[in-house]
């Protein structure tokens, strides 16, 4: 295809149409003509980069890495961005329309010549469409998708681009689901709406995009209520220390002694870990568990869905080391490790719906004690759901914890009443199967809510007086 004008050459081709030689049925389509080979390769990048659709947000965030291929960086969306400024353009609109453009009015002949029509469906394609249909044709290899609460079903995203990406055959993923699969997959959806909102589900779920927009948020974080180590950590300055304390169960994928902490109590699989250092009081389950234990307690603290899910998970452990036979088999938390390329990234969703996140940077943010209206505890209820189904499915045997996961890898580990059941895949493998990808796209919704990238409120942390884990 042939998108050859620049900005200033489309403005110049206008300017030399004599309008009061054409109709304004002529003068119509010579603007389409024109704006439809505008220039849709992006400046600061080539096509064979990954190229980004997105709709109800913006690109602000990536559009200058050259990784990525934006419809921001091309001399189309520089030419519609300016239009009211082009004063070729705006006469031989009003010539055509036999009125002033008025760009306020997006319903007016003007207004849907540029923007389109979304009132109705399908919707009337404008010149956004166009230039979007150009950009699309020339996009190969995995498109991702950025698609926020503004989308609407009869906008170019969803009206054009998405038409275009699955008409595209150089195109062979979106979103790192095989092409084919995924359009199966909206066709078993049916309702347009339900279909986009799967596109707006699965935003993110891109290591690319969402790493550079994540990078920049995890810098403002801040650990709070001050030292969250307070109540569990002694500082040590040889990871040895960590491991002698821990056993044979710990693992030190971070550079500081405290967030390998952090990261090895998600797991409940070493109780001392979680016994009051000396300056500290036993609270309740303390006692339950480490001053003359018995099974009626520690079955009662196991079965009480009030306790924490990883004060439970360490009875159950209890009751099994201990001759007990454990009949339930419940899912209490999920913790999902994914291998970056400088380092790992962790997260765990637990039943009570805490939840801890530990970057690649070793930045961490952990929620708990929120309302149950609240959009973070409604989405951990979903995905630990979510996660009930996937494990049922599996049917993992229980082992030990191993190691992290390298090299792009991804572990997840299953935190139940019997132990512990671990997986490892690939970010590809999880988006290629329905069950798996669902799962994925829920834990990538709650790691956006918890960094602040969708835009709202940071994560919240609290602390009661008898809770001490972290």
């Amino acid at each position: 295809m042939s998108n050859r004008y620049s900005a200033k050459q489309a403005t110049d081709a206008i300017a030399s149409l004599d309008l009061d030689a054409l109709s304004p049925k002529e003068i119509e389509a010579s603007l389409k003509d024109i704006i439809s080979q505008l220039d849709t390769t992006p400046f600061n990048t080539s096509n064979s980069a990954t190229t980004v659709l997105y709709s109800g947000t913006s690109v602000e965030d990536i559009k200058d890495n050259p990784k990525f291929r934006v419809l921001d960086n091309t001399e189309a969306y520089k030419f519609l961005m300016e239009i009211e400024d082009n004063r070729p353009l705006m006469n031989a609109l009003e010539k055509a329309y036999g009125e002033k453009p008025d760009f306020r009015d997006w319903t007016s002949k003007a207004g849907i010549f540029i923007g389109g029509d979304d009132r109705v469906t399908p919707r009337v394609g404008g010149a956004w469409d166009w230039v979007s249909a150009n950009f699309v044709y020339d996009a190969q290899g995995n498109v991702v998708t950025k698609v926020g609460e503004g989308a609407g079903v009869n906008r170019v995203f969803f009206g054009t681009e998405i038409p275009g990406a699955k008409a595209n055959p150089n195109i062979t993923h979106i979103d790192h689901v095989e092409k084919q699969a995924l359009f199966k997959e909206l066709e078993a959806l049916g309702d347009p709406q339900h279909q986009l909102n799967h596109f707006k589900t699965i935003t993110f779920t891109r290591e690319e995009v969402f790493n550079v927009i994540r990078s920049a948020q995890m810098e403002q974080l801040t650990k709070k209520e001050g030292n969250i180590f307070q109540n569990n950590v002694t500082q040590e300055d040889e990871q040895q220390d960590l491991i002698k304390e821990q056993g044979q169960h710990s693992f030190s994928p971070y550079d500081t002694y405290e967030t390998n902490f952090i990261y090895n109590l998600l797991f409940c699989d070493t109780a001392s870990l979680f016994y009051p250092k000396e300056d500290k009081e036993f609270t309740d389950w303390h006692k339950t568990l480490f001053q003359n234990p018995t099974k009626e307690d520690v079955l009662n603290l196991a079965n009480d869905e009030n306790s924490e899910s990883r004060v439970r998970a360490l009875a159950y452990n209890w009751l099994r080391e201990n001759g007990y036979e454990v009949t339930d088999n419940i899912l209490l938390g999920v913790i999902i490790e994914v291998s970056l390329e400088n380092g790992l990234d962790t997260l765990a969703v637990f039943k009570d719906t805490g939840i801890r996140y530990i970057s690649h940077g070793g930045s961490m943010v952990y929620v708990e004690q929120m309302n149950d209206d609240d959009k973070i505890v409604v989405l951990a209820k979903e995905f630990i759901n979510i996660s009930n189904v996937l494990y049922k499915d599996l049917k993992l045997n229980m082992q030990e914890r191993y190691a992290p996961p390298v090299n792009f890898g991804v572990k997840v580990t299953f935190l139940t009443s019997k132990g512990l059941s671990c997986f490892s895949t690939t970010m590809n493998e999880l988006n290629s199967y329905r069950t798996t990808s669902t799962f994925l796209n829920k834990a990538t919704e709650i790691l956006i809510y918890v960094t602040g990238c969708n835009n709202k409120s940071n994560a919240q942390s609290s602390h009661s007086g008898n809770k001490t884990l972290l």
